[in-house]
């Protein structure tokens, strides 16, 4: 037919309509991959590779009784981050469904792809978490809850690698459990909420990211657990990096090909995540209750 759209022809217009709202979705609310460098700039293909370059801590001299200074070279290390994780979200819709609500889902399914994708990025790095942030001992056993201790032993592991964590604390982030560490947090009385309103006019309300000792805190069920131990952390968003692809990709086929009458939706991403400075993080370990 003279006139017919073709899928191939459909995914080369629902981009500029779905694109935008996947992204907004995979940044819009708080999560582990925000609070980590992002290098994505071009990322367009698998395999391709994004540089960060990491500086080294420079060197105090005592100026000589001449004047004389001793110059000294700054090495760059350079840390190569592969994207090499495609990840897709498929969505078949039929019958029924495609005549009462489908264009009420259809809205929504690029926000919910970007989310489920979001949500991916963040456990493969609390993956990471308890495979590769190991430089620095961890902080507790994995026996019990979180207490005042480890949050301490923490903070103070990173202070000694000359982690500025309670002189910059939004560079920072503790990250646990939701699920069975919640509760515990709460009740040792340190958790706090930035705080929005004026007072005297109704009270201010909690809203935003909570925190403790000034650091922002992430709940999230994507924490990693080996056995019976969940690994949390505290980390300085210089610990690591990820890179996505500028353009995600998008698919919308019709399904009567395969002698359905449905409406098929793809989403799909490539990215990577590379642990940059790893001695920039703490484990913290729970047990899995």
């Amino acid at each position: 037919m003279a006139n017919e759209v073709t899928p191939s022809i459909a995914s080369a217009v629902v981009p500029e309509v779905w694109g935008p709202r996947l992204i907004d979705a995979l940044y819009s609310k708080p999560g582990v991959a925000q609070r980590v460098l992002n290098v994505s700039a071009d990322v367009k293909s698998v395999g391709d590779i994004a540089h960060i370059s990491v500086d080294n801590r420079v060197t105090v001299n005592d100026v000589s009784s001449d004047g004389t200074v001793a110059p000294q070279a700054n090495t760059l290390t350079d840390i190569s981050l592969t994207v090499n994780k495609w990840k897709e979200v498929t969505e078949e819709w039929t019958e029924i469904t495609l005549a009462q609500a489908y264009a009420i889902w259809r809205d929504r399914f690029p926000v919910r792809a970007g989310e489920g994708i979001r949500e991916k990025i963040d456990n493969d790095i609390m993956t990471l978490v308890r495979s590769d942030w190991t430089s620095l001992a961890a902080e507790g056993d994995g026996t019990g809850n979180v207490g005042e201790d480890e949050l301490i032993g923490a903070i103070g592991k990173l202070l000694g690698n000359r982690v500025p964590v309670l002189a910059q604390p939004d560079e920072c982030t503790f990250v646990f459990r939701a699920d069975d560490q919640f509760k515990p947090i709460k009740k040792l009385g340190i958790l706090d909420y930035d705080r929005t309103g004026v007072a005297g006019q109704g009270g201010a309300a909690m809203a935003g990211i909570p925190r403790i000792y000034g650091i922002p805190v992430i709940f999230t069920q994507e924490v990693e657990s080996s056995g019976s131990v969940h690994y949390n952390a505290l980390f300085h968003k210089s610990a690591g990096a990820w890179a996505l692809q500028k353009d995600v990709n998008f698919r919308e086929a019709d399904g009567l090909a395969g002698r359905k009458l449905t409406k098929i939706l793809n989403a799909n991403a490539l990215y990577g995540f590379k642990n940059t400075v790893a001695a920039r993080a703490v484990q913290i370990k729970t047990k899995d209750v």
